[in-house]
């Protein structure tokens, strides 16, 4: 994977999404929720670290409607609140779905940044959140495995 079309390509491919400007706009919702979390100066240094093919898309997420959200009283301390946040902000039709969005496009992100810049993220999260992103392999030449719910929470069915 070396261009951001191709992380779309394989975010759309892995998440079973009907095109790219869906692929683009819940990639958008799962970084910018995960920015959020790891805060902006974490953000600043991951950004400075990735190839700059995957810089621009990391850096263009804007955060403005977030932080007033959080501002707000707005949480994600736990991968449910994790993922009915990307169900709602990416329109998606259930907590399914908002998962195996999130497991692909966290697991294409790490491949992206690598184990170094990974790690940071998971020793910044919540500990609920840093289970689920630490259970989320990074995506291989191999393919991904759609029937494993790496990020699942007890709200999450597998049928």
């Amino acid at each position: 994977m070396r261009t951001r079309i191709e992380f779309l390509e394989a975010v759309k491919k892995m998440a079973n999404l009907k095109d790219l400007r869906q692929a683009d706009a819940v990639s958008r919702t799962v970084i910018a929720l995960t920015k959020l979390i790891v805060g902006d100066e974490l953000s600043e240094t991951i950004a400075g670290k990735m190839l700059p093919e995957f810089r621009e898309g990391w850096e263009s997420v804007s955060m403005k409607y977030l932080i007033l959200m959080k501002r707000g009283g707005f949480t994600l301390n736990t991968r449910k609140e994790f993922l009915e946040s990307v169900m709602r902000m990416a329109y998606l039709k259930d907590m399914k779905q908002a998962d195996t969005v999130a497991r692909a496009v966290i697991s294409l992100t790490k491949s992206v940044m690598g184990e170094e810049l990974s790690q940071m993220i998971a020793q910044v999260s919540p500990p609920d959140l840093r289970e689920g992103w630490e259970s989320i392999r990074a995506a291989q030449a191999d393919g991904f495995e759609s029937h494993e719910l790496l990020f699942e929470t007890g709200e999450v069915s597998e049928g």
